[in-house]
């Protein structure tokens, strides 16, 4: 018997197991609009889908509530977008996973998260003030299996020990109901919250006409309510859906950018973590509704549709149970025979709580023999640490022999005769799995999976939820963002592995120096966030207790950091923003700690920077040059001067390629405001090309000019050019192409590019040797100064850099400074020039210390080709 049982289930189970379509993945949707208009309002998020989870073809369907049951039932749906109660019942009766995300609505042009219902009367009804004025009243609901709409004023009336009296039911839309109480068919109308306030904006209501009884006082929320609020819609996984499949479109849910124009095209404000609904099955028990109202009548059709073998074993045993009562022994031992079948567990209480029966299951899963469980309470198999009755349903946590806690969720049925309570049937399963499954799905989606930090998504809920109405009223908190500095060049150097292990000792000890009420989060590469609670009254006095936090965070990094025993320092730039009264929204927040961030790292880094307005003008002037300069770059804006290098005798020998950009409104543009920026945002690469192709260019035009011909050129290389693969590709292609001699091309590279990847760059130098290009030491004695490199690398030139000429005729330290560069170089054989010369007496003094070479406006300024003198 037992044998051909097992043949059925695995056939069932064959037949009822839907793989999930290979070519469509249907998202349902519950609506309660005509299907055209809810279709239209839904289409962009199939086609945001689409686009956000790759290799996966989504549809959106949309269900009234008996078409999303069937679809549910029959797995003709893979995800479900619907109301919290209906998803309570569904996870019942279907085995839905937990919640992926929780819709966010968009009321009145305001995010809105949560729900509630609202109780009306009439204005001129001035007997009806308080929920105890509603006893025995006449009530109009549109449905009472409405959640917003009836089910949370019933509960609310039901703890405030009022019943009420006849309920008449309008249907859809909830604006019958008001209408069914303006004209006096009920003495009450139960609405749902933002209701009476969309009626009136669309002229539909006179606000003036209704009052709200028991009207709550939420600080913020933008709508009358009369219960506690509850979490709008969950969007579920059914249990055929593989867990990737379901984390992916959690990712893309919660990545769907807040307010942005996909969402505002479904008229949404985007999707959120996703909320807990317990306090809903709370209510929905409490009440009795379904599932929790009356054992369920199930046909043998509807056992054929949801192919739950189970749940037909199920009823027969509750059946057998229920007749036991009457029918004695015999009936005992059948009962026995089917329960012990059953892959759940099931016991049977009497009204004391004692046990009378359990099955074989039951019996495995608390880790007790039958005899052992027979008259004993099921409150000592219950956890003793909560408020949970094991003769309710619901998910609660049962102890087995071993004191090891499990979760389970339990389904009671309880038996009355005559009124009067005789015994309770409960089935329960261990939930371990769906619950880790659960927890895998949510750690995937909101937590660095190397740090266990969490991510930008959880981080951008927490820093909403902070800046929410009411949230903020009466305390102040703060946004630190850290950025390891240098740590590409740690990572690139010595690998990824290295590069891990350093984010995750940052991230330990970040942990460390911060307790529970701050959040630390990881949002991606080498950033860190620090979301800070401050406990100031006022805005000062956060300020400044977000700047000693900031020092705290900075101290945390003076100690190396120890990695497989080789010692590495690592410092960090950081941007403060304060979160006050303003509402602002979490990205404006988190891009004004990255502004903040720049900020410390142009002020040298391993420092922080609090944002204030003057950088954020700063940040629009900078974004309006960066565009222009792009534009630059293609509408030939930028030109090359030339600046002239003497000899002892004051003959030129070579003129250095500046470029200048002549803005055709600012004019002549500085070098210093242009120049870093290009840096800073990689357009120093294609702007360098131009340059070098310009100087060649112009070297190929003096071939053959009398007193111009046998001038060098130097061009000044950026570290970003001089990385590129094809460097010395473009260098070679340049020379071809202009038909300029190599040997009169001088590269002048900077002490900063030394201190990446030397061997790289003497490879390249060596090759661009080869052709006779010579090279030149910029800025000598500024940056990574070795005597190593200078004897390894194939340079030509020092260059003294202009800080140093500057105050050689006041500062000791300087003169000897460029004494000894002077003397450097005549040991190893290579020509010294020192620019930014200005005057006669700082030209004397470098000609007596043996300087062979000068630059600097003592001997010409900067021109355009045309107009240089030789």
């Amino acid at each position: 018997m037992k044998s051909a049982l097992r043949c059925l289930l695995l056939w069932l189970a064959w037949l009822a197991g839907p793989a999930l379509a290979a070519d469509t993945v249907t998202f349902g949707v519950l609506s309660y609009r005509p299907k055209a208009q809810a279709l239209a309002q839904w289409e962009p998020l199939e086609k945001y889908l689409n686009s956000a989870v790759a290799g996966v073809s989504f549809k959106v369907h949309i269900f009234n509530f008996e078409e999303l049951q069937d679809a549910v039932r029959q797995q003709q749906t893979d995800f479900v977008l619907t109301q919290p109660a209906e998803y309570v019942r569904m996870t019942h009766q279907s085995g839905l996973s937990s919640p992926l995300a929780t819709l966010i609505t968009l009321e009145q042009g305001k995010p809105v998260r949560v729900f509630g219902g609202v109780i009306l009367t009439r204005s001129d009804q001035t007997q009806l003030n308080t929920l105890q004025d509603l006893q025995d009243k006449r009530v109009a609901a549109a449905s009472t299996a409405s959640f917003g709409g009836y089910q949370a004023q019933a509960y609310a009336l039901s703890k405030a020990g009022v019943d009420l009296g006849t309920v008449l039911q309008t249907g859809l839309p909830q604006d019958l109901v008001v209408q069914a109480l303006l004209a006096g068919k009920v003495d009450a109308a139960f609405v749902r919250s933002g209701l009476i306030e969309a009626m009136a904006r669309e002229g539909k209501l006179e606000l003036s006409q209704v009052k709200v009884v028991n009207r709550q006082l939420l600080p913020g929320y933008p709508f009358a309510v009369s219960t506690v609020l509850y979490p709008e819609w969950p969007v579920v996984a059914m249990s055929h859906v593989p867990e990737e499949l379901a984390v992916r479109v959690a990712g893309a849910l919660l990545s769907l950018p807040h307010g942005g124009e996909a969402a505002r095209s479904m008229g949404i404000h985007g999707f959120t973590v996703p909320a807990e609904y317990e306090p809903v099955r709370s209510l929905m028990r409490e009440l009795r509704v379904p599932p929790f109202d009356t054992q369920v009548r199930v046909s043998l059709q509807e056992i054929w549709q949801q192919y739950r073998l189970s749940i037909m074993i199920l009823l027969g045993a509750m059946v057998s149970v229920a007749a036991l009562a009457a029918h004695g022994t015999m009936l005992s031992r059948r009962l026995a025979s089917i329960a012990d079948t059953m892959i759940e567990g099931l016991y049977v209480v009497n009204p004391a709580g004692r046990i009378s029966y359990v099955n074989r299951a039951a019996c495995k899963l608390l880790g007790y023999r039958r005899d052992e469980l027979i008259g004993q309470s099921m409150l000592k198999f219950a956890n003793p640490d909560a408020s949970e009755r094991p003769d309710r349903s619901g998910e609660q946590t049962f102890v087995n022999r071993h004191h090891q806690p499990f979760p389970v969720e339990v389904n009671c049925q309880p038996k009355f005769k005559r009124g009067k309570l005789v015994q309770t049937v409960a089935v329960f399963d261990e939930i371990s799995e769906r619950k880790a499954q659960a927890e895998r799905i949510y750690r995937l989606a909101f937590f660095d999976s190397l740090t266990g930090l969490p991510n930008r998504r959880l981080l951008i809920e927490n820093v909403e939820n902070a800046m929410a109405p009411g949230a903020a009223e009466h305390r102040q908190f703060a946004i630190v963002l850290m950025d390891l500095d240098h740590f590409k060049q740690l990572n690139d150097t010595l690998g990824h592995q290295v590069g891990d292990a350093v984010l995750n000792a940052v991230a330990q000890r970040l942990r460390v120096r911060l307790d529970h009420q701050h959040t630390l989060a990881r949002p991606g590469g080498d950033e860190f966030v620090v979301l800070l609670q401050l406990a100031g009254p006022d805005a000062e006095s956060a300020a400044r207790q977000a700047s000693e936090w900031a020092l705290e965070l900075t101290s945390a990094f003076e100690a190396p950091f120890d990695i497989a025993g080789q010692q590495h320092h690592v410092t960090t730039s950081m941007g403060v923003v304060l979160c006050g009264t303003e509402r602002v929204s979490a990205d404006e927040l988190l891009k004004r700690a990255d502004i903040a961030m720049y900020q410390a790292k142009g002020a040298g880094r391993n420092t922080f920077r609090v944002f204030d307005a003057a950088m954020a003008t700063r940040l629009a002037e900078r974004a309006v040059l960066e565009a222009e300069f792009r534009q630059a770059l293609q509408a030939r804006q930028l030109t090359l001067h030339y600046q002239v290098q003497v000899d002892t005798q004051g003959r030129p020998k070579a003129v250095e390629a500046l470029v200048r950009w002549q803005h055709p409104v600012r004019g002549l543009v500085a070098p210093g405001m242009f120049i870093p920026m290009a840096e800073e945002t990689g357009l120093i690469v294609p702007m360098g090309n131009w340059v070098l192709e310009q100087a060649c260019h112009q070297l190929a035009a003096w071939q053959g000019v009398p007193g111009k011909d046998l001038l060098l050129v130097a061009v000044n290389v950026s570290a970003h050019q001089i990385f590129q693969p094809d460097f010395v590709q473009r260098v070679r292609d340049a020379l071809q192409m202009s038909g300029a001699r190599p040997s009169r091309l001088q590269l002048e590279l900077t002490e900063s590019v030394l201190a990446r990847n030397m061997e790289d760059i003497i490879e390249k130098m060596y090759q661009l040797n080869a052709l006779g290009v010579t090279f030149s030491l910029d800025d000598f004695g500024t940056g990574y100064s070795s005597l190593a490199y200078l004897k390894r690398l194939p340079l030509q030139q020092l260059k003294i850099d202009a800080s140093f000429v500057r105050d050689i005729l006041t500062d000791p330290n300087d003169a000897a400074i460029t004494r000894t560069v002077i003397a450097l170089g005549q040991s190893l054989g290579l020509e010294v020039i020192a620019e930014g010369v200005e005057l006669p007496q700082q030209h004397a003094l470098l000609l007596q210390q043996g300087c062979p070479m000068f630059q600097g406006y003592l001997f010409g300024r900067p021109v355009a080709a045309g107009d240089l003198q030789t």
